[in-house]
């Protein structure tokens, strides 16, 4: 009996596990997590600043299209092929990233890296991905009509009012705001959000939301499309990031007997 003991003992103390067999150092954060506080998550995104971004974004819009705004920015970007191209690229990588990258991000913290705060700001994204394309059910309801800039739509009226106002009349995928802004802004302030002590990645990750938002005004977006998806993405991102910061993925232990080889003790958390 007491040769067992010591073996035990001697066992814990070179595994340095603690009572309850949890490691301390490394939690793997489950892929259901992406629907952390999800419902909370809808809610407050569409309702951030009291509904404030949600006026601000349509009254913008009617501010630039009423001035004129929307029409002058097409017609100075009309016509260069060369800006047009680059919309388009923009706007496939807008398609892509937002469901390549969290899947990316997510899989290198937990196969590769053993990293929790990757885990998590996978999983973020990938929540943030479905957020912020829930702005298509508002393109179902605006349908606006997008600029012919790619196929070089020869108009020389202003039809930055077309607007149809019905559901689905002109599908989800043309319409205001721009959903491919919404997901960009969105995910860059969820990773700034979570990594808010690294600027090297802040900054990359606003260079890749400006880089896909002016290109989208290049393609097939009016410029006030745009700075709507900025508005309603910093809302997105702002919630999903500070959600997700906030999670702890393992609950913590209340009591642990914490053993290594200079000491035995026990851990209580409050």
């Amino acid at each position: 009996m007491k040769n067992k003991f010591i073996f035990i003992f001697l066992l814990i103390i070179f595994s340095k596990t603690n009572i309850y067999g949890q490691d301390d150092e490394y939690s793997t954060v489950p892929i259901t997590k992406v629907f952390h506080n999800f419902g909370g998550n809808i809610w407050d995104s569409f309702t951030y600043n009291f509904g404030l971004n949600l006026i601000l974004a349509g009254a913008g819009t009617y501010g630039m299209v009423e001035t004129g705004l929307d029409w002058k920015y097409y017609e100075a970007v009309y016509g260069n092929r060369p800006l047009a191209n680059y919309g388009m690229t923009a706007n496939v990588i807008g398609y892509f990233m937002p469901v390549a990258f969290p899947v990316a991000v997510y899989s290198f913290g937990r196969f590769v890296n053993a990293d929790e705060k990757l885990q998590i700001l996978g999983v973020a994204l990938a929540q943030t991905t479905m957020l912020a394309s829930s702005v298509n059910l508002i393109k179902g309801i605006t349908g606006r009509r997008p600029p012919g800039i790619y196929s070089m739509d020869p108009q020389k009226t202003d039809y930055s009012k077309d607007f149809s106002l019905g559901f689905f009349k002109r599908g989800i995928i043309d319409g205001w705001p721009s959903g491919h802004t919404a997901n960009a802004v969105a995910s860059a302030i969820v990773i700034s959000e979570i990594y808010d002590d690294v600027l090297w990645i802040r900054v990359s990750a606003f260079l890749y939301a400006g880089a896909v938002s002016i290109g989208t005004t290049f393609y097939d977006h009016w410029a006030s499309d745009v700075v709507a998806g900025w508005i309603l993405g910093y809302g997105i991102g702002k919630t999903v990031g500070r959600s997700f910061k906030k999670m702890k993925t393992p609950e913590e232990q209340k009591v642990s007997l914490d053993v290594s080889a200079n000491y035995v003790g026990i851990k209580i958390v409050m």
